[in-house]
């Protein structure tokens, strides 16, 4: 399903439960609580000049370049790392939001330390939505 097509059933039919899953509507929901204006991004084609080729590449999950992790079951430093290494390989994402409001397997020290020590997406912002629901600003 494309990103296009999850922002048209927000728009038109938050009830399809079958087609989105909950966790979708509940990061809408808190991100409209924080001030956070909901735009779905999708993807890009870019012309990769090594093999000659069209590929696709991956645009942040919110059309104004900011990248939502949720943190369901999250309890290693490592997790934190490979969502910061991923959302890094991403073209546009100038701010990432750790959400850890239903994570039941760290707390929000635990992963602010995890953020501070890591050495990956120096270009942008990171946030964490605490579980108290509070928008911080880690770095």
């Amino acid at each position: 399903m494309l990103w296009r097509e999850v922002l048209f059933i927000f728009l038109h039919a938050i009830s399809c439960v079958e087609v989105i899953s909950e966790l979708y509507y509940l990061l809408q929901e808190r991100c409209y609580g924080t001030g956070i204006r909901v735009f779905l991004g999708d993807r890009v084609l870019v012309f990769n000049p090594a093999t000659g080729v069209e590929e696709e590449k991956g645009l942040a999950d919110l059309k104004n370049g900011v990248d939502i992790k949720t943190l369901t079951m999250a309890a290693s430093r490592n997790t934190v790392d490979s969502y910061l290494r991923n959302t890094s390989k991403k073209l546009d994402a100038t701010t990432v939001i750790f959400d850890n409001v239903d994570n039941h397997g760290a707390s929000d020290d635990e992963i602010i330390q995890w953020i501070r020590r890591s050495q990956r997406f120096k270009r942008g912002k990171i946030y964490i939505l605490s579980q108290g629901s509070a928008l911080i600003r880690i770095r």
